[in-house]
């Protein structure tokens, strides 16, 4: 008998979740058979379907095919940042601010302060939709607008939270109203309900120091690590005090006394 058709294509958005449930679960069980597969993946996604900021949508016999939409963008962005949550390799956050960039010039309507589906260059439809509520797969929207408030607080980038802080009050009335189909917006909300700390760790130990702090439950948090000194976002301007590895927990960028422990700094979190 003829077999039946197989459908063995490979889709950005699909793959981009997937990466970020295996960082997940590496930083909740320290598997690094979890991060080593994220990271294959992830490489196999920029090596054969991302060409400069554009994200192609799917991949088959080595041939790439239709530009990525909004679902694509932002679940690939909340990838590269879970990766560098994860590795502190500035490579994966660097190229999530790149993507966010294009993913404003492209998809986002300044008139209502959301993304459209389709990117303006994409193929011109009769109407260009807005995808908002979360279902089996979070909106873009939703995923868009947890990218700007992380990438917003750790690279210092104002115009990205004022744009997440914007979308999200947009939202909060329909949160109310039909919070089973809005529960990625109602994580949000509660992301943003109490002050968000920023965790910077630089020196020698910074990765054993941030696996460490993963260990613990810190949803209301933003992680940057680096050996050495840096000028990305938080980073600027922290040291390694006396070669030790160094611990700064702040609140919009005003700073406890930097530690030298995760106890420490878990301590001052509490």
């Amino acid at each position: 008998r003829i077999p039946p058709g197989l459908d063995d294509k490979i889709l950005a958005s699909w793959n981009a979740l997937t990466i970020t449930g295996l960082v997940n679960s590496y930083q909740a069980t320290g598997n690094e058979e979890y991060l080593n597969l994220a990271l294959k993946t992830a490489e196999f996604l920029e090596n054969n379907m991302i060409s400069g900021e554009v994200i192609y949508r799917s991949y088959k016999n080595n041939h790439v095919s239709g530009q990525g939409y909004l679902e694509d963008y932002s679940t690939v962005i909340q990838a590269f940042i879970a990766l560098y949550e994860a590795t502190q390799n500035q490579h994966w956050i660097i190229k999530a601010d790149q993507l966010t960039e294009f993913v404003l010039n492209e998809f986002f309507d300044k008139d209502e302060g959301l993304f459209y589906f389709t990117a303006h260059t994409s193929e011109e439809l009769i109407s260009r939709s807005k995808e908002i509520f979360d279902n089996v797969i979070p909106s873009g929207n939703s995923i868009m607008a947890s990218n700007l408030l992380k990438l917003g607080v750790s690279l210092d980038k104002e115009k990205y939270r004022s744009i997440s802080e914007n979308m999200l009050k947009l939202m909060t009335g329909l949160v109310k109203k039909e919070p089973s189909y809005l529960s990625n917006w109602a994580i949000l909300h509660h992301l943003t309900a109490n002050p968000l700390a920023e965790i910077i760790v630089i020196g020698p130990d910074a990765s054993s120091y941030i696996n460490e702090i993963r260990t613990h439950y810190l949803p209301n948090s933003v992680i940057m690590g680096s050996k050495v000194e840096s000028t990305l976002g938080l980073l600027d301007h922290k040291t390694a005090i006396n070669g030790q590895t160094t611990i700064y927990v702040c609140y919009n960028k005003t700073c406890r006394l930097p530690v030298h422990s995760v106890k420490e700094a878990l301590d001052q979190l509490k």
